[in-house]
């Protein structure tokens, strides 16, 4: 009996993980409050089919997730503890896109007692331990630290850099003997230069632009941003 999926959401990060499942032979169900939606996506691979779904009902989230091997929730963040809950009932395995909050983290025990994996999102600044000592990489450190990164899948191409707070997982793995430990990020080669460039030009700021507070042109934010003297393609790059 082939394996089963069920995607909540149908954004855009939820296109190529159903694209890869279908490739496998897995049979996906992407469930979206609206059936449209879901049908929009659903409608472009085999071993897909599409589902309304509100997770806010808990019974028919309940439900899905029982007919299910695995949870793969795309949804906002605010929605994956109910998801969790869910699959804790039915003992099945999830993914979400979600740090692990400290409402993620009060459920561990019970993640651990229903015998499931509940797999969780990897982001930002970095703080690892590499021989013995914690080391601390700010944001925009980051993507100038990237290295080539071997996973054994052929053609593909990706480097990593070290994500978020990884410190605590020496004892959440119970590898108290582990000097080195780093969680990271996968990327395709190039991707950090890229981002690095916007970084380093300032479209990745946090200081509030008054240019940005109407509906601009992309060209025209770039123009400001870089000071350039118009939003000609000759000025701009």
């Amino acid at each position: 009996m082939p394996q089963s999926a069920l995607l909540l959401g149908s954004g855009f990060v939820a296109t190529p993980a159903v694209q890869i499942l279908s490739d496998a032979g897995v049979h996906v169900t992407v469930a979206c409050r609206t059936l449209a939606s879901a049908k929009k996506l659903a409608g472009n691979f085999t071993n897909t089919k599409a589902v309304s779904l509100d997770v806010n009902d808990i019974s028919a989230l309940e439900d899905a997730t029982a007919k299910h091997d695995v949870i793969i929730s795309l949804i906002p963040y605010t929605y994956h503890i109910a998801v969790v809950k869910a699959a804790i009932k039915a003992k099945k395995n999830v993914v979400t896109t979600s740090y692990v909050s400290p409402a993620m983290l009060a459920l561990d025990e019970e993640v651990k007692a229903a015998g499931i994996t509940v797999m969780n999102e990897i982001g930002n600044e970095a703080k690892y331990l590499e021989n013995g000592k914690v080391m601390h990489m700010r944001g925009g450190d980051l993507m100038g630290a990237a290295k080539p990164y071997y996973t054994g899948f052929i053609g593909f191409n990706f480097v990593a850099y070290g994500n978020r707070d990884s410190t605590g997982y020496r004892e959440r793995y119970n590898i108290p003997e582990a000097q080195t430990v780093i969680r990271g990020t996968l990327r395709y080669a190039g991707f950090p230069e890229l981002i690095k460039i916007l970084f380093d030009i300032g479209f990745l700021s946090e200081e509030e632009q008054n240019f940005l507070k109407e509906p601009i042109a992309w060209k025209e934010a770039t123009k400001k941003i870089l000071g350039a003297t118009s939003s000609s393609e000759n000025d701009l790059v």
